[in-house]
C-alpha cells in the first residue's frame, strides 16, 4: 500500500473518537436510520471510514491526484467495509461549493416568472433573469 501523505497520529485518532460520539447523537437526534453520508478525503487508509463505519451509509471518496485515486479504488478492494461509496477526482473544495450553489439555486426563487427549465439552468443576476 502506497504511504499516506498525512500519517495518522495520536491526535487525529482522538479527533475521530470524539467525532464518533458526535455523529453518532446526530443521527440518533435526526432519526436517521439508515446512516449518514460521507464526503471527504479519507487518503488511502480510509480511517475516517474506519472509524465511523457503524453510523455511515455511503461514501463519496474525493480526491484531486489520479494516482491517489487509482490507489485508493485498489486498496478499498481490499478492506471489508459494506459501504456503497463512489470515488470521484476533484477538488474538494470546489465540489463542496458547487454542490452548494446548486442547491441554494434550487431553493430561490426567480422574481421574473421565468421558465422553470430556463431558470434551473440560467441563474437570475441583480439585475434580472
Amino acid at each position: 500500500m502506497p504511504k499516506n501523505k498525512f500519517p495518522d497520529s495520536k491526535a487525529k485518532r482522538e479527533l475521530r473518537r470524539q467525532d464518533a460520539r458526535r455523529l453518532e447523537q446526530f443521527k440518533l437526534q435526526k432519526e436517521l436510520k439508515l446512516g449518514l453520508s460521507y464526503c471527504g478525503m479519507p487518503s488511502i487508509e480510509f480511517l475516517d471510514i474506519h472509524a465511523w463505519q457503524k453510523i455511515l451509509s455511503s461514501v463519496c471518496a474525493v480526491e484531486l491526484d489520479e494516482e491517489n485515486l487509482s490507489d485508493m479504488r485498489i486498496q478499498w478492494r481490499t478492506l471489508s467495509l459494506d459501504i456503497p461509496t463512489r470515488f470521484v477526482q476533484d477538488n474538494i473544495l470546489m465540489r463542496i461549493s458547487s454542490r452548494k450553489r446548486a442547491k441554494r439555486k434550487r431553493k430561490q426563487v426567480c422574481p421574473n416568472n421565468v421558465s422553470a427549465k430556463r431558470w434551473l439552468n440560467e441563474p437570475c443576476s441583480p439585475f434580472g433573469c
